[in-house]
């Protein structure tokens, strides 16, 4: 994971992002919903990325949510 990878998606299609969660949190990376709770399968949305860019994306996504 670089410092420029960031993913997110606003829907409830959870099945593909349940195997990732996992390999981004211990990759270093910080994995939450797009206003910055912690992400489980009831989350309406979805967002991983690196550690130093997960504040920044969540202030932009949680305008937008």
């Amino acid at each position: 994971m670089n410092a420029f990878s960031t993913f997110w998606q606003f829907s409830d299609v959870r099945s593909g992002l349940l195997p990732g969660a996992p390999l981004v949190s211990e990759a270093g990376g910080s994995v939450t919903d797009t206003r910055g709770e912690p992400w489980s399968l009831a989350a309406r949305d979805f967002l991983a990325s690196a550690p130093g860019l997960h504040t920044h994306v969540v202030d932009i996504l949680s305008d937008l949510a």
